[in-house]
């Protein structure tokens, strides 16, 4: 018997025999799954990854922050992110423009600095094409 889940009006909530009883059907597109399912699923993912095991409550209790285990590591990301630094030059405003997928798709493909090349090029076409 179909009822709902919660406050949720798009979800609903079947027992174990229900889904099997709808599996046996073969409802199409819909994703049949308990949620005892669910959870096996994803501790014998945990359990086959090596490279990620999950942690205990011994390896939180160990756990130290980055800043005492290696100082000069985070002290050189937090140099290395604190930003361009002062302006040389006038700034800039900031704006919102549409324009055409193939245009952002052009000056992205470029690399790095897209906006920046965006400018100069429009900067150009001012001098080239003066207000009368």
């Amino acid at each position: 018997m179909k009822r709902p889940y919660k406050d949720e009006p798009n979800v609903v909530s079947y027992t174990s025999e229900e889904l099997r009883a709808l599996r046996k059907k073969k409802q199409p597109r819909m994703v049949l799954v308990t949620e005892e399912e669910e959870e096996a699923a994803i501790n014998r993912g945990i359990a086959e990854d090596p490279d990620n095991p999950e942690l205990t409550e011994e390896d939180f209790r160990r756990m130290r922050p980055a800043a005492e285990v290696v100082p000069e590591l985070v002290e050189a990301y937090r140099k290395e992110r604190r930003g361009r630094g002062p302006q040389k030059e006038p700034t800039k405003i900031r704006t919102t423009v549409r324009l055409s997928p193939d245009v952002v798709a052009y000056f992205k493909s470029k690399g790095r600095g897209w906006q920046t090349r965006l400018d100069e090029i429009l900067k150009k076409h001012i001098k080239e094409h003066p207000q009368e």
